[in-house]
């Protein structure tokens, strides 16, 4: 049992080294596989995000267009009528620049010729055609402004169309940057899966072969504690057979004694007594010979028992 309690302790050895091996190679592949999960959920999730964000952008880009159309159409709709307000606010303010000089130069000719009746009116109407000319510079400044403004208006709406169509291929090539890297990452995915249903496999198999060890040596503990258990049947059996004979011996002198009171009387008696105490006496040496023979084997069957259990309790702990 004991021959068989180490053999046993040898395979679960080997088998826990076996097993730690496939456990480290299955946590090895599974960091492998949850990193390359990892990467591909990354990448679907990027992918998806670009996606989404080409999809914005190419909405983008036909929202610009149209704001673009319309204010184009607006601008070409009311380009002619601006430039023909432009145009008017300009003849308008020449024509003010030609009555302001005509005034100063009355007023200045009037003022040559020592006319004082007309040089205070002619300054008045001098000063008017200033403020005229004045308001009327305002009026095509304000006319320019307009049309600038309105201009504008259909320049920004085409910058925004621009931008975004620029916008559009960059998010296009980003999608195509996120393709690249989802193919990476389903690449590494499927080959990685493979070897890692292997290793789990193997681990498996280790461990089932760990355990059928451990179960071994509990069977061999069982069969060691069993021996242990006979041996104590067998030591009890023999206390009882010296304590047997050693009543024997006891009722025999018992007898001798009462048969020596009646020495006179019983003769026979006495001699008869003395036979069965001599044959009382050889059988309890017997006994007693028998006794310290088993109880000495049972001792030591009971030690060597009780170290191989020991073992054997070592060795299912170490397996479990």
């Amino acid at each position: 049992a004991k021959a068989d309690l180490e053999t046993a302790k040898t395979d679960h050895d080997a088998a826990k080294t076996d097993h730690d091996a496939a456990k480290t190679d299955l946590e090895t592949a599974k960091t492998d596989h949850d990193a390359a999960k990892a990467d591909l959920e990354t990448a679907k999730t990027d992918h998806d995000a670009a996606k989404a964000d080409l999809e914005t952008a190419k909405t983008n880009v036909g929202t610009t267009k149209n704001t673009f159309d319309n204010a184009k159409n607006n601008w070409n709709a009311a380009k002619p009528g601006l430039d023909t307000a432009v145009q008017n606010a300009q003849t308008n303010f020449n024509d003010a620049k030609v009555a302001e000089a005509a005034a100063k130069k009355a007023w200045e000719d009037a003022q040559t010729a020592g006319d004082t009746g007309e040089v205070a009116r002619l300054k008045a109407e001098f000063k008017k055609a200033k403020k005229f000319r004045k308001n009327k510079k305002q009026a095509l400044k304000t006319k320019k402004n307009k049309r600038k403004q309105e201009q504008k208006k259909m320049k920004k709406a085409k910058k925004k169309w621009k931008n975004a169509k620029k916008a559009s291929k960059n998010k296009q090539k980003a999608l195509k940057a996120r393709q690249g890297e989802l193919d990476d990452a389903n690449n590494k995915w499927n080959a990685a899966k493979p070897g890692l249903e292997t290793a789990v496999q193997n681990a498996q198999t280790n461990f089932d072969d760990a355990k059928a060890a451990a179960a071994a040596a509990k069977a061999d503990q069982d069969a060691a504690k069993a021996d242990q258990d006979a041996a104590k049947v067998a030591q009890d059996a023999a206390k009882a057979a010296q304590d047997a004979a050693k009543t024997a011996l006891l009722d025999a002198q018992q007898a001798l004694e009462n048969a020596l009171a009646n020495a006179d009387a019983a003769k026979d008696v006495l001699a008869q007594l003395r036979k069965k105490l001599a044959a009382a006496r050889q059988v309890f040496r017997q006994a007693n010979r028998n006794l310290e023979k088993i109880t000495e084997k049972g001792e030591e069957t009971v030690k060597k028992a009780e170290q191989f259990i020991e073992e054997a309790n070592e060795t299912t702990q170490v397996a479990e």
